[in-house]
Formats: C-alpha cells, structure tokens, sequence
C-alpha cells in the first residue's frame, strides 16, 4: 500500500516537472539572451530604442529593439501577436501573412512576405511560434518564433529565410507601464552585404514596434 502512495506521489512530481520545466528554462533561456552585456544600443527612432551585439564571425545579424507602453495597451498587443492573417496591418514592409497548419505544441504557425529593398529580392519567412507566460510581480509573456520547414513548396521570388529566429517580450514595469522588447536573429542570404543587412534590419524592427504601439492605441480609443 505504502509503495502504490509513494509511486502516486512520484508519477504526479513527474507530470508537475513535465509541466513546468520547459516554460522555466525557456524563460531563462530568454531572459540571458535579452539582457546579455554585450548588447549595445546604436539608435532611437519613433520612440524605439535600437541595439546590436557583435556577430560572432557568422551571416546572422540580430537586433533588439526596445519600447515603453501604457499598460492598458498590454491585452490589445497580445492579441495582435497572435493574429497572422492581420500581421501586414503593422509589420513593415508586409507584403502577405498568412497563417499555415500549427505542430503539435506550438501556439500557431505563419508564413509572412517582407519587401526587401532594390535591388534585392523580397524575402520570405516561415515561422512556428511558441509562448510562455509568468504571471506574478514581473507579468511577463513571450512570444518565440523559430524557423520552420514544414515542406511548403519555395519559390525563387521570394527567397526563403532559413534563418529567421524572433522573441516579443512584454513585462510590467509598474502599474502603468509595460516594456515591449522585439529580438530578430536573421541571416538574410542571397548575398546582401552586412551594411545592408544592418539597414534593412533597423528599420524593420523600429518600424514595426513603433506600428504595432499606435495600432494598439487606436484600437484601444
């Protein structure tokens, strides 16, 4: 009898560590990555701070870009970042967003075209996306995309992103404030030179977090 109660006990630890490890080490997995010292910010446009660390002797460029925004804008952007068929409203230089079948323990999965700039070709990107809350003091929520092939036929025009890894984090600093954090890790290929990579990047993560902040407050009104 005792050894059934103590195997109950030990299969329902199981299932709690199952449950709760993976969100854990993501966050911190996360969490090391944004706040890494390494990060140096190069700019503020539209409110956006810009920041780049130095790439490791590799394609992949990254860039975070940092903002700040009422809290009571925090629902209206969650709910934005979770609507692929609508990305276009706000994501610069969206050209199409759609989204595609989910894998299995992944909140969805899109397929998104960007307008790269002359004379390059437009690039694609197939994501699938996972998040993680934590609720608490810090209410924190992230939303982690990977690059993912899932055999959809690829196109000369556009040119297929095999590296396109981001992370949207959003936490509350007080009461009235939430901090909006966008990471892009991409390697653009096709040959754009780093100095174009760095452009094009800039742009679209200030951009972009700059749109989704207004569209949420005009939403919001």
């Amino acid at each position: 009898m005792r050894t059934s109660k103590l195997f109950g006990h030990i299969a329902i630890l199981w299932v709690l560590l199952v449950a709760i490890a993976p969100t854990a080490l993501a966050d911190a997995e996360i969490e090391a990555l944004l706040n890494d010292p390494r990060w140096k910010m190069i700019e503020s446009e539209h409110n956006v701070r810009l920041y780049q660390r130095p790439a490791n002797n590799t394609d992949v460029h990254e860039i975070k870009a940092v903002s700040v925004v009422p809290y009571a804008l925090k629902s209206k952007i969650k709910t934005m970042l979770v609507e692929p068929d609508l990305f276009c409203d706000w994501v610069h230089d969206c050209m199409s967003s759609e989204q595609i079948p989910t894998p299995f323990g992944y909140a969805f999965a899109y397929r998104m075209v960007l307008d790269a700039p002359f004379p390059y070709t437009d690039r694609e990107t197939v994501n699938k996306v996972q998040i993680f809350e934590e609720a608490g003091e810090r209410d924190c929520i992230y939303f982690v995309g990977q690059y993912f092939d899932m055999g959809l036929p690829e196109k000369r025009n556009p040119r297929r992103l095999k590296v396109s890894d981001g992370t949207w984090r959003l936490v509350r600093l007080d009461d009235d404030n939430v901090e909006i954090t966008l990471y892009f890790a991409v390697d653009l290929g096709g040959g754009v030179p780093d100095w174009g990579a760095e452009r094009f990047l800039k742009k679209i993560s200030a951009r972009t977090v700059s749109n989704l902040m207004k569209n949420a407050a005009n939403d919001n009104d």
